[in-house]
C-alpha cells in the first residue's frame, strides 16, 4: 500500500510544479506583450506633432480637393485665383476687385461656416465651367492646382454673361502651419495664404476695406489711377512694419503687423509685367518684377 500511496503523490506533485511552471510562462509572456504594446504606443506619440503644430510645408504628393460650388460671384479675372481661410474672408478680399460682380445670395453662402478649409476662388474665363480639380505639392513645397473646363456659356448679356468663379476646398491639416503658395499649373494664377500660427482671424468687413485700400494705393502709385490688371491678392501677417519682401518665415513668434500683398500687371499692351507689392495701414512697400503670376 505505500508503494501504491507514492505513486499517487510523485504525479501530483509533479503536476503542481508543471503548474506553477506554465503560470511562470505564461504571465512572463504577458509581461513581454505588454511592454511591447507600450513601446509601439511610445513611439508613436512620440513621432506625432504636438496639437496646433504641424509641418510648415503641405504634404507631399497629391491632395484632396473638393469643388463646391460653381455658383458664386462673377469674373474672369485676373486674378486667375484667390485663396483665403474662409468663405467670407475670401469674398472679402474679393470685393475689394472691381471686376467682380456679386449676386448675393448665391451658391457659396452654404459654405460660409465650414471651418479647416483653405478656400480657392479659381476663374475659368468666358464660356468655361470648372468639371474636375486636383492639386500636388511639387518639390518646392508649392501646391500645384490643375483643373479641367467644359464649355459653358452663361445665359444673357452683359454682367449675366459674366462666368462665375468656381469655389474649391482643401483641408488645411495638409497645407502645414506656414506660408503656403498655391499656383494654377501652366497658366497666370497664385495665391498665398497665411496659416501661421498663432492662428488669427479677421473681420470680413475690415477686410474688404482695408484690401480696397491697398488696392487703390498701390494703382495710384504704379500706375496713377487706371485699372492696371491686379494679378494676386492675399491677407497676409508680418513681423513688423517694414513688410519685408523675403519669403515668409514659419517660425516667426509674434505676427503683429496685417497688411497685404498686391501683384499689378504693369506690362504695356497686354505683355504681363506682374510687380509685388505689399500694404499696410497706408504704407507701401515695392517688392519689384516676379515671374510665374
Amino acid at each position: 500500500m505505500q508503494s501504491t500511496k507514492t505513486f499517487w503523490v510523485l504525479p501530483t506533485l509533479y503536476e503542481q510544479g508543471e503548474s506553477k511552471v506554465m503560470r511562470l510562462v505564461l504571465g512572463r509572456l504577458l509581461q513581454c506583450l505588454v511592454a511591447i504594446s507600450l513601446s509601439a504606443a511610445m513611439i508613436g506619440c512620440a513621432t506625432q506633432p504636438a496639437p496646433g503644430s504641424g509641418s510648415p510645408s503641405p504634404s507631399p504628393g497629391g491632395l484632396t480637393v473638393s469643388l463646391l460650388s460653381s455658383d458664386g460671384p462673377r469674373a474672369i479675372g485676373p486674378p486667375n485665383m484667390v485663396a483665403a481661410r474662409s468663405v467670407p474672408e475670401l469674398k472679402a478680399l474679393l470685393h475689394s476687385l472691381r471686376d467682380v460682380l456679386f449676386h448675393d445670395p448665391d451658391g457659396w453662402d452654404a459654405f460660409a461656416g465650414r471651418q479647416g478649409q483653405v478656400f480657392i476662388a479659381l476663374a475659368a474665363g468666358y464660356c468655361n465651367r470648372v468639371t474636375t480639380v486636383t492639386a500636388t505639392t511639387d518639390s518646392d513645397g508649392v501646391v500645384q492646382v490643375d483643373y479641367k473646363t467644359e464649355r459653358s456659356c452663361s445665359p444673357g448679356a452683359g454682367a449675366a454673361a459674366l462666368p462665375s468663379l468656381n469655389l474649391v476646398s482643401i483641408p488645411r491639416p495638409q497645407l502645414g502651419s506656414g506660408v503656403v503658395t498655391l499656383q494654377i499649373t501652366g497658366s497666370y494664377g497664385r495665391a498665398r495664404v497665411d496659416l501661421r500660427q498663432p492662428d488669427f482671424t479677421r473681420d470680413p468687413a475690415t477686410v474688404s476695406s482695408d484690401a480696397m485700400q491697398a488696392v487703390a494705393a498701390i494703382r495710384q502709385q504704379v500706375a496713377m489711377g487706371t485699372r492696371a490688371p491686379i494679378r494676386e491678392l492675399d491677407l497676409m501677417r508680418w513681423p513688423d512694419n517694414a513688410l519685408a519682401c523675403a519669403p515668409m518665415s514659419a517660425s516667426v513668434a509674434a505676427l503683429p503687423v496685417v497688411g497685404y500683398i498686391v501683384v499689378v500687371d504693369k506690362g504695356p499692351g497686354g505683355i504681363p509685367q506682374p510687380e509685388e507689392f505689399h500694404w499696410s495701414a497706408g504704407k507701401i512697400v515695392d517688392c519689384g518684377p516676379i515671374s510665374g503670376v
